[in-house]
């Protein structure tokens, strides 16, 4: 067994929110069997072995999460990066969709008298997908039809986490959702997205009526151009 693989390596250049949304309508609109994994990986950041290792039992639709166990890279089982397992949320959007493709897939094999498959997103032959097919044969082929320049799948994760990051999520939550071994992982690949996310955070410390209690006339505690004691050491 082993893990991990070369994409976990590849620099950020994330999809904006606007191109995420645009691969995945052309994915549910033309890759319709392979739009429920596109938008696991969109919506909770795993890494694309991690996403093709996932088991039917791994989802845990009550609570609103998903086990991340395992990675699938290359035809190879293998443990996690950093070899922790994982526990990550799931949108209410994805819940459903999940809950919607598991039951089709027993549907399916009822239908075809098979055995369903333990794992999430199975092949033909019950297994999971290999990683490069995914890759060249539908990954790419999505970008193309959606419009959209070549970035490998990883940039899916990197696009979570910058999206997070842009809503103002804190770094030790983005750093259990992706698995990182450390907050220093995280601050390493991300650190650059989150100072200006930051710095509006001190905005909510305005008054709420915007008033300006400092400014010049009436209103203003200290009249003149005298500083006070107090301001003095701004």
């Amino acid at each position: 067994m082993r893990g991990g693989n070369g994409a976990e390596d590849e620099a950020p250049d994330p999809f904006t929110a606007d191109e995420v949304r645009q691969a995945l309508q052309v994915a549910e609109r033309d890759f319709p069997e392979w739009y429920p994994f596109f938008l696991t990986l969109a919506r909770t950041g795993l890494r694309i072995g991690e996403c093709l290792a996932l088991r039917r039992d791994d989802v845990d639709a009550g609570r609103r999460t998903i086990w991340v166990r395992r990675t699938w890279t290359r035809g190879c089982l293998g443990t996690t990066k950093g070899g922790r397992s994982r526990s990550v949320d799931l949108t209410p959007q994805l819940v459903e969709r999940l809950r919607a493709w598991v039951d089709v897939e027993e549907v399916e094999a009822t239908v075809r008298g098979q055995t369903v498959s333990p794992w999430l997103f199975p092949s033909p032959s019950g297994e999971p997908w290999d990683d490069r097919w995914v890759r060249w044969h539908i990954w790419r082929p999505l970008l193309r039809q959606a419009g959209l320049r070549y970035r490998g799948p990883h940039q899916l994760r990197h696009s979570y986490a910058s999206l997070l990051i842009a809503a103002g999520a804190h770094p030790k939550y983005i750093q259990a959702q992706l698995g990182h071994v450390s907050i220093q992982v995280t601050m390493d690949v991300y650190g650059h997205l989150f100072p200006g996310a930051f710095a509006r955070l001190v905005d909510v410390l305005d008054d709420t009526t915007g008033r300006n209690p400092w400014r010049v006339g009436r209103d203003k505690p200290h009249a003149g151009n005298n500083l006070s004691t107090d301001d003095q050491y701004l």
